[in-house]
């Protein structure tokens, strides 16, 4: 007999044995060269391609790093501006801190979670958190709570 392909899951990657569960969008999946170039645009608010080079400590080629922007504009990550009377651009981050980012990209994670089993995921996260840091079980339920309240709920896991 053959074996059953799981229910709700979507298809699994070519050459692996679990499904594909979990996969960033193209647009949140950096690398290495992408998160330093961010990270320095996040503590200037904006740069051109030498600025990030000079005050980003990156010791890469001009191209390689304008690469690197063009490839973040393209993916949405950051603006751009033509500086009058150059060829250059200005580049300016779209979220303002990498904890904003942060935020969007978990947002993405936890809605792919709960859209396969929402009742199964939240059993899992939960585990998971335990087994992490049992002591962030605690802060998660004050969020619970406070949140609750904020929408005028009774709290659910009262203490």
């Amino acid at each position: 007999m053959l074996p059953m392909k799981p229910r709700n899951y979507p298809e699994a990657e070519s050459g692996t044995n679990h499904p594909r569960l979990l996969r960033l969008s193209a647009k949140n999946r950096l690398g290495p060269l992408e998160r330093e170039v961010l990270s320095v645009l996040w503590r200037r608010g904006n740069a051109t391609v030498h600025e990030v080079i000079k005050h980003g400590d990156i010791r890469r080629e001009y191209n390689t790093v304008m690469t690197t922007l063009d490839r973040l504009y393209r993916k949405q990550l950051v603006t751009r501006t033509k500086l009058p009377h150059s060829r250059a651009f200005c580049y300016v981050p779209r979220h303002p801190s990498r904890a904003e980012w942060e935020r969007e990209v978990m947002s993405e994670i936890v809605g792919q979670l709960l859209g396969v089993n929402a009742t199964n995921s939240l059993s899992y996260l939960v585990d998971a958190i335990s087994e992490h840091d049992a002591s962030l079980l605690d802060d998660l339920q004050r969020m619970v709570n406070k949140k609750c309240q904020r929408r005028d709920l009774a709290p659910r896991f009262p203490r």
